[in-house]
C-alpha cells in the first residue's frame, strides 16, 4: 500500500505545492480509467494497486532469475535468456532524475548484470566459449570495474585455445582497477591468472559424462537393442515419469540395457547417475543405507538415512539406478517416499516384477529379435574361439538356436559358450532334446523364466556329477567367494579343476578389478544352483561350512582392526555379502553364541567403515538372541557400546557398558573389562570420574600388554584433561602418545596424536606446521582405510589451508567432507564447530560466485580425490615433516 504522504513526498520531496494531494488523486482517478477502476483500491490513508501473479514484468523476471538453481546448465540458459527479454530499456528510463527511482532502478541493473552473469556461467558450462566472448567484450565496456565479467573472459578465451589472450585479459583488467580504484584484482581473478598460467585441468569445459562416470562400465558393447534404448530413454525423460521400471524374466538384458539408458540420459542429470546394486542384498532394511552410501550420504545423529538423502539430492537433477530390486522389494516402500522427498530424484530400476509404487512407469524389455540375437551368439562363441561362419550355412543354424531359447540373452550367452565343444548342428539337437523334455513346466511361471529354466537345465546336465555337486554347493555365498573359501566350505579337492570348468561353461563369472581372484554367479544362475542343492541334502552342510569359515575371518581378522589393519580391513569388505548371510543364517537357526562371537568381530569392521546403523542393528539382534553370560556377549556388548555411543545414544551406550562390565568380572574377562571401564569414562558426565575411569582403564591395558588399547585410552585422557582446562598436561600426554605409537608401530595412534598436536601448533599461529602435521595423519588414516577419521583429518586440514591463505582448496576440502560417508564423526570432534569457522574465514577471502563454484568442485571429489587435493604440495606450501615435530 501505498499512503498519500508517500506519494506526495516521492513526487516532489521537501517541498511539495499546495495542491499536492489533489494532484495525487487526479493522477490516480487517470490510473483507474486506463487500468479500471478495480484495480486501485482506496484505504483511508491511501491506494493499493492490485497485480495477478507475474503481470509485472519486475516480478516474472525476479521469479524466473530464482528459478535457475539446481537446473542443469541448458535450462538455466534459456530461463536467463527468457528473463533478459523483459528488459525493454534501462529499469524506470523515465524517471531516471527523480530521487525516489534512483535506488530501485540501481538494484533492477545489478539484478539484471547477475542475471547476465548466470547465463553466461550456464553457456560456458554448455562448451561455448567461442560465443560468449565478443558478449563479454562488450559487457567489459559498459561495466569495465565488473571482475566478474573479466573473469569469465578470461575462461572463456582460455577454452577456446587463446591462453595468450586470456592472460593479457588479466592484465587489462589489473590496469583498469588499480588505475581507477587503485586496488588489485581480487583473489578469484588472481587464482585464475594462476589456473591458466598452469593450464590447470580444473578449467577445462565440464563434460556431461562426468555424471556417467559412477557407471560401471560393461566388457562388451551393447549388440542391439537401438528401439529399446530409445523407447526407454524417451519415457526415462519425459517430465512426468519419476519411476521407470525395467521389468522381465531372468536373464532378458535388463540390467545392461538399463545401463546404456542411463549413460544416454546422463547429459540430462548434471547432479550425478549412481549405480546401486541390489543382487547381493537379501535384507530390505539396507537398502536405503546403501543408497545413501552410493550417494556420499553418511550416517548423522538423529537424522534417517531416508532425510539425509533428500536433502542430499533436494532440487539437484539426480538419476539413480536401482539394480536388481526383486531381491528385496519389500524395500520398495521405503524407497517411495525419496520421490516425494527430493524434487530433483529419477529412479531407474531393473526387476523381475513391477515396485507397485504410485506413479510408477513400467517398460518390459523384450527379447532380442533374430538380427540381434544371432549376431551376440555370434560374437560370443567367437569370444570362446568357436569358428562361425555369419554369412554361410552356420547362420540358420545359429538363428533356429536362438529362436528356440527364445532370444533370451542370458540363454543365448550360455548356448555360445558351448560353442567351442560342440558343432552347431549338435548343439542345437541337444537343445531341442531339454526343451521337448520340459515343456510342461509351471503354469503360473511366466513363458520366458520357463525357457530360461529349461536352458539352465541343459547347461546343468552337460556338467560331470562332481562338477555339479560343486555348481550347487557354491550357491550358499553371497557376493562371490575366494579359491581358499570355496575349498573350505565346498570340502572338494578338486575345486580348482572343477571351477575352471564351471567358468568354461558361463556358469561362473571371474570379475575383474577385485584385489586377490574372486568367482561369482550372476544371480538368476545363483538361484537356480541353490534349487540343485536342497534335494542333494546338502544344504544344511554346506551353510553350516559357510557359517564356519567366515567366523573363523572375523576372528582372526578382530585382533588386527585394533592398530594398523593392514589388507585386514579390506578383506573383510569384500566379504561384507557373506559375513551378512552368515549373520542371517545364524539369527534364522537361533545360534545365539555363535552370532554373538560373529557380530562381535565384526564391530570394528562396522566402525571404521562408517556402517554404524548397520553394525547397531545387528549387534542388538545378537543380544536379544540370547542372555548366557559368555565371553561373546561381553565382546558384542562392548561393540554395541562404542556403536550406541558413536550415533548418539549415551543412554543405551552406558546401559550396554554396565552389563559388559558385569559379565567380564563374573568371568575373570580382564580385556573386556578394561575396555567397558573405558568407554564408561567416554560416557560419564564427570570429567574428573573420566579421568579416574580412564587411569584405570590404561593400568589394567598395560598389565595385559594391549598398548593399542592403552594409547586409546591414554588419549582420551588428554581430551579430558583439556575439558577440564589442563591444557599443559593435555599436550604433554598427546607427546608421550605419538612417541609410543611410534615405538610399538601402532599408526592408528600415531595420526591421531599428530592430529591433536596440530591443534596446538594452530593456536600457536604455526599454520605451516600445522599442516604438515594433518597431512602426515591423513596419509595414515587413508592407508589403514579408516574412513572416520580421514573425514575428520579433510576438516582441520580444511581449516589450517583458510588460515594460510588457500582458500579455494580449504572450500573444496570442506565440500567434499559432505560425501564422507560418516557424519557422526563430526560430534566427536566438534568438526560441526570447526566447519563454521572455516567456512566463515574462507568467505572473507573469496568473493560469492567463487566460494559457491570451489564448493560445487569440492561436492564432485570422491573420497580418494578429496585426499589427493589435501595431499598436492601445490595447495600450499608446508615446511617439512620432520623440521614441523621438533617443535612438539
Amino acid at each position: 500500500m501505498l499512503s498519500v504522504d508517500e506519494a506526495v513526498d516521492a513526487l516532489w520531496g521537501a517541498r511539495p505545492p499546495p495542491t499536492a494531494r489533489n494532484v495525487v488523486q487526479g493522477h490516480v482517478a487517470t490510473l483507474r480509467k486506463l487500468l479500471g477502476r478495480d484495480r486501485i483500491a482506496t484505504h483511508e490513508s491511501g491506494y493499493t494497486l492490485r497485480l495477478e501473479e507475474d503481470e509485472l514484468d519486475l516480478h516474472r523476471f525476479e521469479r524466473l532469475l530464482s528459478d535457475v538453481r539446481g537446473r542443469p546448465p541448458q535450462e538455466q540458459a534459456d530461463l536467463l535468456a527468457e528473463a533478459l527479454g523483459l528488459f525493454r530499456g534501462a529499469p524506470l528510463q523515465d524517471f531516471r532524475y527523480d530521487d525516489f527511482a534512483r535506488a530501485e532502478a540501481a538494484r533492477i541493473e545489478e539484478l539484471r548484470l547477475r542475471a547476465l552473469e548466470l547465463k553466461i556461467d550456464a553457456e560456458l558450462a554448455l562448451g561455448r566459449h567461442d560465443d560468449v566472448v565478443a558478449q563479454l567484450e562488450r559487457l567489459i565496456a559498459e561495466a569495465p570495474l565488473r571482475e566478474r565479467f573479466r573473469a569469465q573472459l578470461m575462461l572463456a578465451l582460455y577454452r577456446a585455445g587463446r591462453q595468450a589472450e586470456a592472460l593479457e585479459a588479466y592484465q587489462h583488467a589489473r590496469s583498469t582497477l588499480v588505475d581507477e580504484l587503485g586496488i588489485e584484482p581480487g583473489p578469484e581473478l588472481q587464482q585464475l591468472e594462476r589456473q591458466i598460467l598452469n593450464q590447470d585441468p580444473g578449467l577445462a569445459t565440464p563434460s556431461a559424462m562426468v555424471a556417467a562416470a559412477r557407471l560401471p562400465t560393461p566388457p562388451t558393447p551393447l549388440i542391439g537393442r537401438e528401439r529399446e534404448l530409445a523407447e526407454a530413454r524417451r519415457l526415462l525423460l519425459r517430465d512426468d515419469v519419476r519411476l521407470l521400471t525395467l521389468t522381465g524374466a531372468g536373464g532378458t538384458g535388463k540390467t545392461r540395457l538399463a545401463l546404456e539408458v542411463a549413460r544416454s540420459a546422463a547429459a540430462r542429470f548434471p547432479d550425478g547417475v549412481f549405480f546401486v546394486p541390489l543382487a547381493s542384498l537379501s535384507d530390505p532394511e539396507l537398502v536405503v543405507p546403501t543408497l545413501a552410501r552410493a550417494l556420499g550420504v553418511g550416517e548423522t545423529e538423529g537424522t534417517p538415512p531416508r532425510e539425509l538423502i533428500a536433502d542430499r539430492i533436494a532440487d539437484r537433477p539426480t538419476l539413480v539406478l536401482l539394480d536388481n530390486v526383486e531381491h528385496v522389494v519389500a524395500a520398495a516402500s521405503r524407497v517411495g517416499p525419496l520421490l516425494s522427498a527430493a524434487a530433483g530424484l529419477k529412479l531407474l530400476a531393473t526387476s523381475r516384477e513391477p515396485l507397485r509404487l504410485y506413479g510408477e512407469h513400467l517398460y518390459r524389455v523384450p527379447p532380442l529379435d533374430n538380427a540381434a540375437a544371432t549376431a551376440l551368439f555370434c560374437d560370443r562363441a567367437e569370444a570362446v574361439g568357436a569358428m562361425v561362419d555369419r554369412g554361410g550355412a552356420d547362420l540358420a543354424t545359429v538363428t533356429e538356436i536362438c529362436r528356440r531359447l527364445d532370444g533370451l540373452p542370458l540363454a543365448i550367452e550360455l548356448a555360445a559358450a558351448r560353442a567351442d565343444a560342440l558343432p552347431l548342428e549338435a548343439l542345437l539337437a541337444r537343445l531341442g532334446e531339454r526343451l521337448e523334455l520340459l515343456t510342461n513346466g509351471p503354469v503360473d511361471q511366466p513363458p520366458r523364466l520357463q525357457t530360461l529354466r529349461r536352458t539352465l537345465d541343459w547347461s546343468a546336465e552337460l556338467l560331470t556329477p562332481e562338477e555339479r555337486d560343486l555348481f550347487a554347493r557354491l550357491s550358499v555365498f553371497a557376493g562371490g567367494w575366494t579359491l581358499e573359501a570355496a575349498e573350505a566350505v565346498c570340502g572338494d579337492d578338486h575345486v580348482v579343476e572343477r571351477l575352471a570348468a564351471l567358468v568354461d561353461k558361463s556358469l561362473v563369472q571371474l570379475p575383474s578389478g577385485d584385489a586377490e581372484p574372486r568367482q561369482a554367479m550372476l544371480e538368476t544362475i545363483r538361484e537356480y544352483a541353490r534349487e540343485l542343492l536342497e534335494p542333494a541334502c546338502a544344504a544344511d552342510e554346506s551353510a553350516r561350512r559357510h557359517v564356519e569359515y567366515f567366523l573363523t575371518l572375523a576372528e582372526q581378522a578382530e585382533p588386527h582392526l585394533r592398530g594398523a589393519p593392514g589388507p585386514w580391513l579390506d578383506r573383510l569388505e569384500l566379504e561384507e555379502d557373506n559375513l551378512r548371510a552368515a549373520l542371517d543364517r545364524l539369527e534364522a537357526r537361533g545360534e545365539a553364541w555363535l552370532l554373538q562371537r560373529l557380530a562381535g568381530s565384526l564391530w570394528r569392521f562396522w566402525y571404521l567403515r562408517g556402517r554404524l546403523g548397520e553394525g547397531r542393528r545387528r549387534l542388538e539382534e545378537a543380544l536379544a538372541a540370547g542372555e548366557a553370560a559368555t565371553p561373546a556377549r561381553a565382546n558384542a556388548l562392548i561393540g554395541a557400546t562404542v556403536l550406541a555411543a558413536n550415533t548418539g545414544e549415551e543412554v543405551a551406550a552406558t546401559a550396554r557398558a554396565e552389563e559388559a562390565l558385569a559379565i567380564a568380572d563374573a568371568l575373570g574377562d580382564r580385556w573386556s573389562a578394561a575396555y567397558a571401564t573405558f568407554m564408561l569414562g567416554n560416557l560419564a558426565p564427570d570429567r574428573l570420574r573420566a579421568c579416574a575411569l580412564y587411569d584405570e582403564s590404561i593400568h589394567a591395558f598395560r598389565a595385559l600388554g594391549d598398548e593399542h588399547s592403552a594409547l586409546l585410552a591414554s588419549r582420551h585422557l588428554a581430551f579430558a584433561y583439556e575439558a577440564l582446562g589442563q591444557a599443559t598436561e593435555a599436550r604433554a600426554l598427546h607427546e608421550q602418545n605419538l612417541a609410543g605409537a611410534r615405538s610399538t608401530g601402532n599408526q592408528r595412534m600415531e595420526a591421531s596424536s599428530l592430529g591433536a598436536l596440530a591443534d596446538y601448533t594452530m593456536e600457536e599461529e604455526r599454520v605451516d606446521d600445522a599442516i604438515a602435521l594433518l597431512r602426515h595423519s591423513l596419509r595414515i588414516h587413508r592407508e589403514l582405510g579408516d574412513v572416520l577419521d580421514t573425514g575428520v583429518d579433510l576438516c582441520r586440514l580444511a581449516a589450517a589451508l583458510a588460515a594460510a591463505g588457500d582458500a579455494v582448496t580449504a572450500a573444496r576440502l570442506l565440500a567434499s567432507f559432505a560425501t564422507v560417508p560418516d557424519e557422526v564423526s563430526r560430534r566427536r570432534f566438534d568438526v560441526d564447530q570447526l566447519n563454521d569457522e572455516t567456512t566463515s574465514r574462507i568467505r572473507k577471502q573469496l568473493t560469492d560466485a567463487a566460494f559457491a563454484d570451489a564448493c560445487a568442485e569440492g561436492r564432485e571429489l570422491t573420497l580418494d580425490q578429496a585426499v589427493d587435493l589435501a595431499l598436492d604440495p601445490r595447495a600450499t606450501p608446508a615446511k617439512d615433516l620432520r623440521e614441523g615435530n621438533r617443535n612438539t
